[in-house]
């Protein structure tokens, strides 16, 4: 698929860009002030810390993001990113951002020699079911 046009992802560079995904966050999963959330200071953690952090920007704007952290299976050792969050402000949902995001989160973790990703979705929620399995190509491996 091609780039969304007008819209650049990459992985975060600086603190100032992680701050702008609280605000994200919360008007995309509709959480009140006294909701918990995310916060800047847990996503530079993940990022200085084997975890990938991507934005999607349409100049200046954060349109979306999406975050992973470094974990290993306890089974086989083998180790993967999971994938914990992505978010795309609703007027952006639809046309590709979230696809650019997971792209660029796989870029990064195959470029650390990471093989695998793992993340949980809802199946009951058709357009998350429809995303991860149909638009990414995700092989559903167990019920948590």
């Amino acid at each position: 698929m091609a780039a969304v046009p007008g819209v650049e992802v990459r992985p975060f560079a600086a603190p100032e860009e992680m701050a702008q995904c609280e605000a994200l966050y919360r008007r995309v999963f509709a959480l009140r002030a006294d909701e918990g959330s995310l916060n800047a200071r847990l996503l530079i953690a993940l990022a200085r810390n084997s975890g990938i952090v991507v934005g999607a920007f349409a100049g200046d704007q954060l349109v979306g993001f999406a975050f992973s952290f470094l974990a290993q299976d306890p089974e086989n050792g083998f180790p993967y990113q999971y994938s914990q969050t992505a978010a795309v402000l609703p007027d952006w949902q639809g046309c590709g951002v979230g696809r650019q995001l997971k792209l660029a989160q796989r870029e990064v973790a195959l470029g650390r020699g990471v093989r695998r990703m793992r993340w949980a979705f809802d199946p009951f929620k058709y357009r998350n079911a429809h995303f991860n399995l149909d638009v990414l190509g995700a092989c559903a491996s167990e019920l948590a």
